[in-house]
């Protein structure tokens, strides 16, 4: 078996540096918090603007780590893992939608991807697009019975979308993780998009938070 030293180096320099952030992120995260009652509007809008940044590298290392075919623990103490529950479907853009979550969620600390498949089988498509994408996921898959799908002239309201893929994600999360487990599920589908701002909202989240959406 052929050994690529150059690449080796590349991976432990991405690791060293991805824990070298991280942990300067936590302690950016607990300066700006005990300092936020005492700074001006200034202040907080680049303190603001320097976590995203950092969190930005953060994202950029874990998925140039993936593409090494190396993955890494990167949860950060202190903040609340957050699993992001989303069914998909195999379509013309749903690689594309799935890029376009993938890039929001590499931003998001401690965030775990439960990404279900409305197929009998898992699709290669996804399953190497999330080994990739530099993210802590889970990839399922349950089908939807075909009485319980859209038809062609049926109202999109007239049957529920999702609820099978979703439920099997729930019930993953049960049979891994011990009730009383900190941790907040996160419902989001494929075709919208979301800001890294709501993420911070919901890990604040005790018992349920409800958000409004709009376009």
């Amino acid at each position: 078996m052929s050994f690529d030293m150059a690449s080796l180096c590349r991976v432990r320099h991405f690791r060293s540096k991805l824990k070298q952030l991280g942990i300067l992120l936590l302690f950016l995260a607990i300066y700006f918090y005990f300092t936020n009652n005492v700074t001006g509007s200034r202040l907080e809008l680049a303190s603001t603007d320097q976590v995203l940044a950092l969190q930005a590298e953060v994202g950029y290392l874990r998925k140039k780590l993936a593409q090494c075919g190396t993955h890494v623990n990167s949860e950060i103490d202190h903040f609340v893992p957050i699993f992001v529950i989303t069914p998909t479907f195999a379509r013309s853009v749903q690689k594309a939608e799935l890029t376009r979550l993938a890039n929001v969620f590499l931003l998001v600390p401690n965030l775990h991807w439960i990404v279900v498949e409305d197929s009998p089988q898992k699709n290669n498509l996804v399953k190497t697009f999330l080994d990739k994408s530099g993210l802590k996921f889970t990839h399922l898959n349950i089908e939807t019975p075909s009485e319980m799908k859209l038809k062609s002239k049926d109202p999109h309201w007239s049957k529920p979308r999702g609820v099978f893929q979703r439920n099997e994600a729930i019930a993953w999360i049960r049979s891994n993780f011990k009730a009383g487990e900190p941790g907040v599920v996160y419902f989001a589908d494929d075709d919208n998009s979301y800001s890294v701002e709501l993420f911070q909202e919901v890990g604040e989240t005790k018992k349920v938070s409800v958000f409004p959406v709009g376009l």
